[in-house]
């Protein structure tokens, strides 16, 4: 069993905010110490999988904001996978629901192309089709005539949430970081492990509420997000410079 288990969230943490680019030095330190690494994020399975062969790792996932689980057998024994969110079909047809009822509309990625995803988020079009396949939450890439306060509101009485990520909102439903990572700790069963997490953003806060060690880098505008976490440490580094930051601690503390 390893003595140290990483979460982490990927855009403006794991990835530069602007340009995606890993730190891989970073992740290579970890792999070779032994210290298994858990993608936690908005990001997709299939993106996910792209970025694991990018760094050549065989990590966890926890996709779409804790909706779904996928871990190897590298990582727990057996293959393991779990879905904790609602179909993404009946999440955008309440998402519209709502945004009419307040006399507004939004534009998700499932309105997109895959072109024009690419256009919004600087992915190449393969990439801007990983990003759009969502299976239980969507994308909102802009609130035309919606305001967020109320779209939440309207949301929640259905059973869904809106969160603000590094770059969009998301729409899911109940679950969150939090419980899929809880959920993943609950297979290995030991007292033994310390658990680590690293993240940017309000999205990030359940995640780290999680684990024993959250971490917090700075936003590319140089500020920490405020997530009333006490026991959070907040790194001086931005994205990937942060996360480097934290694998110097895990591996300071686990030497």
């Amino acid at each position: 069993m390893p003595a140290a288990i990483l979460f982490t969230d990927l855009d403006g943490t794991l990835l530069d905010h602007h340009t995606y680019e890993p730190a891989t030095e970073a992740v290579e330190r970890l792999r070779r110490a032994g210290v298994p690494i858990v993608f936690c994020s908005a990001k997709t399975i299939a993106e996910q999988r792209a970025l694991a062969d990018d760094l050549g790792l065989r990590p966890g996932m926890i996709a779409e904001n804790g909706a779904v689980v996928e871990l190897p057998a590298e990582l727990c024994g057996t293959p393991v996978s779990h879905t904790f969110g609602l179909p993404r079909r009946e999440v955008r047809r309440t998402i519209a629901q709502v945004a009419a009822e307040l006399g507004g509309s939004v534009v998700g990625y499932g309105d997109l192309t895959p072109s024009e995803v690419a256009t919004v988020t600087g992915l190449d079009v393969d990439a801007a089709r990983r990003a759009m396949d969502r299976a239980c939450t969507e994308t909102i890439v802009d609130l035309d005539g919606v305001d967020p306060e109320l779209l939440a509101r309207g949301l929640e009485g259905r059973g869904l949430r809106l969160q603000r990520g590094a770059r969009f909102w998301t729409v899911q439903g109940d679950h969150d970081k939090g419980r899929a990572v809880r959920w993943v700790l609950d297979r290995f069963r030991t007292d033994d492990l310390t658990s680590y997490a690293v993240g940017d953003a309000p999205n990030d806060r359940e995640m780290l509420e999680a684990v024993e060690r959250p971490m917090l880098v700075r936003r590319p505008d140089g500020t920490w997000a405020e997530l009333g976490i006490p026991a959070v440490r907040r790194l001086p580094g931005i994205g990937p410079s942060g996360f480097t930051q934290a694998v110097d601690v895990i591996l300071e503390e686990g030497s």
